[in-house]
């Protein structure tokens, strides 16, 4: 396992990576040899072997230590830039084209590794936290990189790319790990194979597989920011060029920081919508005012602040994303999964990057209204197959405008594996505000009668809740509602029940039945006990009758979810759990 001390070293070697490629495309593109070309035209050099060689990096980073693979990879960045400082100055294109082909390649091996240790010093828990810094650090490097370029010669910016390499490679050496796949052999040398492997690796979960689509099309919409709003009309007005760039760079690391902020440092999908939803308005509001933002002069503050806002709003997207797929993915296949990340990655910001270059040119109104309606075309998409991410954002928003939640023992919930998680039964709201606490996905067994209730139907279809009916009543709802949890906790998910069988009448843990010894008889898995407080005084619970009395009682009323740790299905009774969760709750109801 790779050292949690690793994480800032790492930190560093990404932000040099990141610092070095852009500053290398930009200094080719300041040379007289290629000052005819655009720097798009460039890019798409380095994108060509990168889609080339990402399935073979991945299978590098799984067969190998991913430090070492790092490390080659950084040494081999050193290697670019010699090559690309002896083409500039004999005047060799050939040599400087090759250098930029080559660090594709090399990008490509580095990206899967480095993320792969990104997701071993980081756990699961903090992967949120740890993946937003990177994607900051990302794109402050590329902003840096531009700065740099505009106020440094040809021959201070070779210089200091050689240093910044080598100094890239010295922070590399520190890093060390111990997952590998020693007795992974190389499946197959042919790099279209090598990628389908890496996507065959990705396809355990469809989640991870839409998250990848998600992060490739955060690329897509950053190039189009990058290459579109802020070098469009470059020459004319080069310090509006630089505010365009600094606002969305500066946007993306805002963005990254205040997910951390409103997920508590847990892996919150809800967010995802949230950001999709910003990076179509603002891009919608900055086509509006694109003709009026071509100059310096005439560039309003609103189209800067457009670009500032989708910027916060893409990092918002992004961040959770990674977690995501830092979360659901097997250690195993972790670099073959970000190996394909990185294909679909490269292959989408191709295209902005090939209309930059095409013999028409469209409008930036055009661009950014057509990346606006692309942008909600594929969040529709994402959501309507895999609803959890619109139903979480739900859950969260419910559960967050009427309650201040706290929560306790968070860490006892395991970061993969099945669990059965107990709990008192207080409200409606009950397995919302679970959800919403919860960094993984929860199924639920409820009441049928819950089940059915307009609205919150729903969003409890959505999170694959499970219905089930007194035996006496339904038969077949109650053996079917077994059969249902055993396949879950088989696949390895949370399942959560509320043990006393329906919601209490007098604020009180009521006995707990039967039914749930019969699951860990016939589904072994730990049992987490967990209790709610401070719910029974609200207009969800029944408390209060007939409905017309239900009001609001308080105003943002605080609430709890303690969680304790697991009890072991031999040790689990009835007598044993319903005291554990009588422990948790207190005396608050």
């Amino acid at each position: 396992m790779t050292r949690r001390g690793d994480f800032l070293p790492l930190l560093a070697t990404i932000a040099f990576n990141a610092f070095n490629g852009v500053a290398l495309l930009l200094t080719v593109r300041d040379t007289q040899s290629f000052a005819e070309w655009p720097l798009p035209a460039l890019a798409l050099l380095c994108l060509a072997p990168a889609l080339l060689t990402s399935g073979l990096a991945g299978a590098l980073a799984h067969r190998f230590d991913s430090a070492r693979v790092l490390q080659a990879a950084c040494a081999g960045q050193i290697l670019v830039m010699a090559l690309a400082t002896i083409g500039l100055i004999t005047g060799e294109p050939v040599a400087v084209i090759a250098a930029l082909c080559a660090l594709g390649a090399q990008t490509a091996i580095f990206a899967p590794a480095a993320w792969t240790l990104a997701a071993e010093t980081t756990p699961v828990r903090q992967g949120v936290r740890g993946h937003a810094l990177i994607a900051s650090t990302i794109f402050l490097a590329i902003l840096v990189a531009f700065a740099t370029a505009d106020v440094t010669s040809e021959s201070v910016a070779l210089c200091l790319l050689l240093s910044t390499s080598a100094f890239a490679w010295l922070l590399s050496r520190a890093l060390r790990t111990e997952e590998t796949q020693p007795n992974s052999p190389f499946t197959s040398l042919n790099p279209w194979r090598a990628t389908a492997l890496s996507f065959q690796a990705a396809r355990g979960s469809f989640t991870v597989l839409l998250a990848l689509l998600g992060i490739a099309w955060f690329w897509f919409y950053a190039a189009v920011m990058l290459t579109h709003v802020a070098a469009r009309n470059l020459s004319a007005s080069p310090v509006l060029h630089i505010g365009l760039l600094a606002a969305f760079c500066t946007g993306v690391a805002l963005g990254a920081v205040l997910c951390v902020a409103l997920s508590a440092r847990k892996v919150e999908i809800g967010l995802v919508p949230f950001g999709s939803i910003g990076m179509s308005v603002f891009a919608l509001d900055a086509a509006w005012l694109a003709p009026m933002a071509m100059t310096a002069a005439q560039a309003p503050i609103r189209f800067m602040l457009d670009v500032l806002l989708a910027g916060m709003a893409s990092g918002l997207f992004v961040a959770p994303l990674y977690a995501l797929v830092q979360q659901r993915t097997r250690p195993s296949v972790r670099s073959r999964v970000f190996a394909a990340n990185h294909f679909v990655s490269a292959l989408l910001v191709s295209a902005p990057l090939a209309l930059s270059v095409a013999p028409f040119e469209l409008t930036l109104r055009q661009i950014l209204l057509t990346t606006a309606l692309l942008n909600a075309g594929v969040a529709l998409y994402i959501y309507s197959v895999a609803p959890e991410f619109l139903l979480r954002l739900l859950a969260w928003i419910l559960v967050h405008l009427i309650y201040r939640l706290r929560t306790q023992g968070l860490a006892h919930l395991p970061e993969r594996g099945p669990a059965l998680l107990i709990c008192n039964h207080v409200s409606y709201m009950d397995a919302l505000v679970i959800a919403a606490a919860c960094p993984r996905p929860v199924r639920y067994i409820m009441e049928s009668a819950i089940f059915r209730i307009p609205v919150l139907n729903v969003i409890f279809r959505g999170m694959k809740a499970i219905p089930v009916a007194p035996a006496k009543e339904a038969p077949e709802v109650y053996e079917r509602a077994f059969r249902t949890v055993a396949e879950e906790l088989k696949r390895g998910h949370l399942v959560c029940i509320f043990p006393e069988g329906r919601l209490t009448s007098d604020g009180e843990v009521a006995e707990f039945r039967a039914g749930m010894m019969r699951i860990l008889k016939e589904t072994p898995v730990p049992v987490i006990p967990m209790a709610l407080s401070g719910l029974w005084d609200s207009m969800f619970s029944r408390r209060y009758s007939p409905l017309w009395r239900r009001r609001p009682r308080r105003f943002w009323p605080r609430i709890r979810l303690r969680i304790s740790a697991p009890i072991a299905p031999s040790d689990a009774s009835l007598d044993r759990l319903r005291k554990a969760v009588l422990a948790l709750r207190g005396d608050l109801r």
